[in-house]
């Protein structure tokens, strides 16, 4: 399992761009296995390279509606702390469509200036 996470990451950065198909195929696998203490960083890492080649909005979506299904909290403790680190490096402007992704009313006013 070690090894096809770092095959994934390394395929994803190595590509430079990553399609929402690959996305879709690939983060179940991944949140599935986001609580295991062995492969966990390799994980994280893999979805960064994920984000790199693609976009925050379009894995941070997918990822907080895997984590949302996941039996074991533990995956879903990992995802969302993955995420959290993400926005944090990627920037906030990304999340807009994460957060509407999964229904939360996001006010205009905390990315506009309205002066």
């Amino acid at each position: 399992m070690k090894q096809r996470i770092e095959i994934i990451g390394q395929v994803a950065g190595a590509s430079g761009i990553v399609s929402q198909t690959l996305v879709d195929l690939i983060l179940p696998e991944l949140i599935d296995k986001a609580g295991d203490s062995k492969v966990s960083d390799f994980i994280k890492a893999t979805l960064t390279s994920l984000v790199e080649a693609s976009s925050l909005d379009l894995v941070g979506s997918l990822v907080v509606r895997l984590a949302g299904d996941q039996k074991n909290p533990k995956n879903t403790q990992e995802a969302i702390a993955w995420l959290s680190t993400a926005i944090r490096e990627f920037g906030l402007w990304q999340v807009v469509a994460i957060f509407s992704g999964i229904g939360l009313l996001i006010s205009q006013d905390l990315y506009f200036d309205n002066g």
